[in-house]
């Protein structure tokens, strides 16, 4: 799949420089840069990989023509190359390149403070794939890290294979006693955790930042979405209700409905908790499903995790799932929002009728596959051939890409 990916968008490439003026040839040059095609193609008939990449190339071309502003194309390229060369730097640097405050526990603050000429000393902390994904993307900007922190404790086990960071490794306890004002970025996932970690080692927090967090609100672009007189709100993966919440105070008005839905049991108990405490939902304007959105209503094995919960062959327990038009029963909807780690086309398809029939506003996770980038968007296209859609990323690192139909 991704070599057939790597084809079509080194052609689609291509086709987008030649019809092109030369001024901004200059810009996609510096955006997206083709790596050569060396590997071969396994297990694939020519045939067959062909008439692959040929409709890749298509769908490409429609999508990136569909797309409603310079903002959404950029973040699709950057996207797009994450997702065939596993390389974030592009992304990473679009996000430099924007003029937003995001959170002060983000390493995107550090980044912009150091862009000119770097004056803090940085150390990677994280030992995993992750971090040295994370650390290759920072070095390929141009930054530089002076140490990793190699620490023995459970939320961080010992560096393996060394090497290939290139740079000294130095315990915690070092670092605190000998460098404190050095500057440390959590490379790895669980980054609040690792903080906590790392400030009760005596390493000030203040020095201390994360490799993922939010830039701002997701998914209520008030230049893009504007609310309607009556507003029926499915909230697809509810987690916590906070969605919801966001939902409510875009929206600033008190006639709505909210259909919610969180199939992992302890989401689901925290999101009555948030219920009951929030005096603006009530049986009457807000319900909430304990079940996945899928394209069916079935069963599946699913594994619970938090915040990542999601369907799998081998999970943990079982869920129930239903569909948007099954519940709906063809009523009305406005607005569908979609963070289903994974299932968003299943819960597309499930809402097919309500799509074609509605033409609700949406907005639609696309970073849990890689193929989503290219999957969704196409076949939002083909239920509503008209939908005006944009592309807005709200993390400061590989997730939280979303689309935006309109």
């Amino acid at each position: 799949m991704k070599e057939i990916l790597k084809k079509a968008r080194s052609r689609f490439h291509n086709d987008i420089l030649e019809n092109m003026e030369a001024n901004k040839r200059e810009i996609v040059k510096a955006v997206y840069d083709i790596k050569q095609e060396t590997n071969s193609i396994y297990n694939q008939s020519k045939a067959s990989v062909s008439i692959a990449e040929q409709n890749y190339f298509q769908n490409f071309k429609k999508i990136y023509s569909s797309l409603n502003d310079q903002m959404s194309k950029d973040i699709f390229w950057a996207v797009l190359q994450y997702r065939v060369d596993n390389d974030a730097s592009k992304l990473l640097s679009l996000i430099l390149s924007w003029d937003c405050q995001g959170n002060p526990n983000d390493f995107i603050t550090i980044l912009k403070r150091n862009k000119e000429h770097q004056t803090d000393m940085f150390v990677l902390y994280g030992t995993d794939d992750v971090s040295y994904q994370y650390y290759k993307n920072i070095v390929d900007l141009g930054y530089k890290f002076s140490y990793i922190v190699n620490d023995s404790s459970s939320l961080s086990p010992p560096l393996q294979n060394a090497s290939r960071f290139g740079v000294e490794q130095i315990s915690l306890e070092s670092l605190v006693e000998d460098f404190p004002d050095s500057i440390i970025l959590i490379g790895s996932w669980g980054g609040w955790e690792k903080k906590a970690y790392i400030v009760s080692k005596g390493f000030g927090a203040e020095h201390v930042f994360l490799n993922a967090t939010l830039l701002k609100t997701e998914y209520f672009e008030d230049d893009i979405l504007k609310p309607e007189e009556y507003e029926v709100f499915i909230d697809g993966g509810c987690y916590s209700l906070q969605t919801a919440i966001d939902f409510i105070d875009w929206y600033k008005r008190d006639s709505f409905k909210i259909i919610a839905f969180e199939p992992d049991k302890k989401n689901y108990q925290r999101c009555m908790e948030r219920f009951s405490k929030e005096p603006r939902l009530n049986e009457s304007n807000c319900i909430i499903y304990e079940a996945g959105l899928w394209d069916s209503k079935t069963k599946l094995s699913f594994t619970e995790s938090g915040g990542g919960s999601y369907i799998a062959d081998a999970g943990t327990t079982t869920i129930s799932t239903e569909t948007i038009d099954s519940v709906l029963s063809d009523g009305k909807v406005t607005f569908i929002k979609l963070d289903v780690e994974g299932a968003e086309m299943k819960a597309l398809i499930g809402a097919r009728k309500t799509i074609c029939k509605y033409r609700p506003k949406m907005a639609i996770c696309l970073y849990h596959r890689p193929e989503d980038i290219i999957d969704i968007p196409s076949y939002v296209l083909s239920l509503v051939p008209d939908y005006r859609l944009y592309i807005r990323h709200y993390s400061t690192n590989v997730t939280e890409t979303v689309l935006l139909c309109v």
